[in-house]
């Protein structure tokens, strides 16, 4: 049987007919076409994640602005924004649909010095010294203040959500570019 004589017997229209038989049982997917190929988007899943693990994640505008550069640099047809280079909010809302196990955060500021600072033998090395400046000075801990020498910090207080592992416990944005 025809697909326009099939069309007429199960009152079905004879392009969704053709496209059946085409793609096999799988039926089409919903919505429009993604933008970026699914190795695209792996690759900038990984990336975002690799990003993170380096303690400078990316932030809305970042990943993007990233989507655009893929799609022009790999010759994917998208619907990306020529005049700001960026894809768009709905572009974002539909990849991170889309990829499950990344979600936004809102980072904890961190810089430099703190992430290469942070080891083991460093904190043991400060309590070394503190533990003998306590008990030198004998001060209760009422009287402990955590404050630098300017009273300004050197970590911004106001930081973009930030893309990140689903079920990480903390998301940091690196104060260093």
């Amino acid at each position: 049987m025809g697909y326009l004589k099939a069309s007429r017997t199960f009152n079905v229209l004879k392009s969704t007919l053709e496209d059946y038989v085409k793609r096999g049982s799988s039926p089409a997917p919903a919505g429009r076409r993604p933008g970026l190929s699914p190795d695209l988007e792996k690759m900038l899943v990984d990336y975002c994640l690799e990003m993170d693990r380096r303690f400078f994640g990316l932030s809305t505008i970042d990943i993007r602005r990233f989507a655009y550069q893929l799609a022009e640099k790999n010759g994917c047809s998208h619907r990306f924004s020529r005049e700001k280079g960026q894809a768009g909010k709905k572009w974002l809302r539909a990849f991170l649909r889309r990829h499950k196990n990344l979600t936004l955060r809102k980072p904890q500021g961190l810089s430099k010095a703190r992430i290469k600072g942070f080891t083991k033998e460093n904190v043991d090395h400060f309590f070394d010294l503190l533990e003998p400046a306590m008990e030198k000075i004998q001060f209760n801990a009422l009287r402990i203040y955590n404050v630098d020498e300017t009273g300004i910090t050197a970590v911004q207080s106001k930081h973009p959500r930030v893309i990140s592992l689903k079920g990480k416990k903390t998301s940091v944005r690196s104060n260093c570019s």
